[in-house]
C-alpha cells in the first residue's frame, strides 16, 4: 500500500464523502445490460483502498452526527441487490469499513424494482 492519493487528500482535507453504491456484481446481468450502476468488487476494493488512506469510514449515524465532516467518509448500497452481500460484503470486512444498506420493498415483495425494468427495456431496445 503507497500513501494517500493527492486528489482525495485534498477533499479530504475540504469536506467529508458520502458514497452510494448500487450493483457490486463482478458480472452484471446481461439482461440489465450497461445501463446498471455497477462496481466490480475489484474495483471496490482498489477504490475504498486508496480513499482509506485519506477517508476515515464511519457509520451513516456517525456521518450525520458529526459536526466536522472534513476527512470522514460514509458508504450506503441501494437498491438492495443481493450481490452486495454475496459478492461485495467481504470487501467491506476485509477493509473494516461500516456499510449501510438499504433494500427497496419491491425486492422483499418478489417483484422487479422499476429502474430494473426500464434498464431492460432499453436493453431490448424496446423504445424508440
Amino acid at each position: 500500500m503507497s500513501g494517500p492519493d493527492p486528489l482525495a487528500q485534498d477533499l479530504a482535507n475540504r469536506c467529508g464523502l458520502a458514497l452510494l453504491y448500487h450493483g457490486t456484481f463482478s458480472s452484471p446481468p446481461e439482461l440489465l445490460g450497461d445501463a446498471l450502476h455497477n462496481i466490480s468488487p475489484q474495483d471496490l476494493f482498489r477504490q475504498l483502498e486508496t480513499l482509506s488512506r485519506s477517508f476515515h469510514f464511519v457509520s451513516v449515524d456517525e456521518y450525520c452526527a458529526a459536526g466536522d465532516l472534513r476527512g470522514l467518509a460514509t458508504i450506503t448500497a441501494d437498491d438492495g441487490y443481493q450481490c452486495v452481500v454475496d459478492e461485495a460484503f467481504s470487501v467491506f470486512e476485509a477493509l473494516q469499513i461500516p456499510l449501510a444498506i438499504f433494500v427497496n420493498r419491491s425486492f422483499m415483495e418478489g417483484k422487479p424494482f422499476w429502474r430494473d425494468k426500464v434498464r431492460s427495456i432499453m436493453q431490448r431496445r424496446r423504445v424508440g
